[in-house]
């Protein structure tokens, strides 16, 4: 599980365009991230988010699996603590 720490400027985002920030080493896209918000695999303190205006708050964990798509099973998970 990978762990992303964030500074303070990050939390006034949303929850797409924060993720969309924090992972461009990952090259996945905004739709990407929304696609992954809108089919539950993205938590925020354990509670899963699907609304992608959600705002992330300061001492946050946010959970996100990633599902591999031709075998509908998760394949990586990411942990992020701010």
């Amino acid at each position: 599980m990978n762990k992303i720490t964030l500074n303070s400027c990050d939390l006034t985002l949303r929850l797409d365009k924060l993720l969309t920030k924090l992972l461009t080493d990952y090259d996945y896209s905004r739709s990407y991230i929304q696609k992954l918000i809108k089919e539950e695999c993205v938590s925020v303190n354990d509670q899963i988010i699907t609304n992608n205006n959600f705002v992330v708050k300061p001492n946050s964990e946010i959970i996100i699996s990633i599902k591999d798509a031709t075998l509908n099973e998760n394949i990586s998970k990411m942990k992020i603590l701010i």
